[in-house]
């Protein structure tokens, strides 16, 4: 059988039938003999976590169609990848977003426990997953949600290769965001600077890219030492009281999850040492 011929067959995947059978181009391409996909399929029961977890949605129906599609989409690898093949690693999925693989203790997608796998379909592998995977908006994404970003966000998009490369979804980035209030105690600090504009651009540049490390680091992996950010100069980091940059720039709020790394909201503008 298909992978949806399985689906239909199995009544813990019913309301999966269900949310797919709203997308008649995504039950084609499930059904497709041609084509060899990985689907990480959620029970009923996942979700009816999912339902629960937000008080506006008691069925399918009441989750916003782009959404739903979204969500379903980040569940499906366009080729066929069986356990054995696993390891810890990323995978873009049919909606561009990553997965993250981890096989360490059982197999885990993102936060989801694979709880039976390998079903053999012949058009792909179904692997049973026990909540529905949710895809995480990229840093650029992120920043846009987030009132209190608005001055960064004001400032990165004046640089487009900025722009592409935080919202690069293979890549796995640490971003220090400072707040607004952050930025006009920047503005404040020069008669010159009224706003963003008033900064020279190689300056403001140099400034947004002494923010952002090549690497995902979350708020447990920081250690009590200096990161390389990609202007090519170092930031230092103490954990003495809280998580402290250079000194002088809390992070107020650690850990924000984003689909390619992770971002730490600070309450100072980090000034790499040739703006100092």
């Amino acid at each position: 059988m298909s992978i949806a011929e399985i689906a239909v067959a199995d009544e813990n995947f019913s309301i999966l039938v269900e949310a797919v059978s709203k997308f008649p181009d995504l039950l084609t391409a499930i059904s497709d003999e041609s084509s060899m996909l990985t689907v990480f399929a959620p029970t009923n029961a996942a979700f009816a976590d999912l339902l629960a977890s937000n008080p506006e949605w008691n069925t399918l129906d009441d989750i916003d169609e782009a959404t739903l599609e979204a969500v379903l989409e980040y569940h499906i690898l366009t080729s066929e990848v069986f356990s054995s093949s696993l390891s810890n690693s990323r995978a873009e999925t049919l909606n561009g977003k990553y997965i993250d693989i981890n096989i360490d203790n059982g197999v885990m997608i993102n936060d989801a426990m694979v709880t039976t796998a390998d079903v053999d379909a012949t058009n792909g592998v179904i692997h049973v997953i026990d909540k529905v995977l949710i895809p995480l908006n990229n840093i650029v994404e992120e920043a846009v949600a987030v009132d209190d970003l608005s001055t960064l966000v004001a400032a990165v998009t004046k640089f487009p290769d900025i722009v592409t490369a935080l919202s690069d979804e293979s890549a796995q980035l640490t971003v220090f965001a400072p707040t607004n209030d952050a930025f006009q105690a920047l503005l404040d600090s020069n008669d010159d600077w009224n706003s963003l504009d008033d900064i020279d651009e190689a300056t403001l540049l140099a400034v947004l890219q002494y923010h952002v490390a090549a690497a995902k680091v979350t708020s447990d992996m920081l250690e009590e030492t200096t990161y390389t950010m990609l202007d090519g100069n170092d930031i230092s980091v103490s954990l003495s009281d809280g998580v402290t940059i250079n000194g002088n720039s809390d992070v107020v709020i650690p850990d924000v999850a984003v689909s390619n790394g992770v971002v730490h909201v600070i309450d100072q503008v980090l000034l790499p040492p040739a703006s100092n």
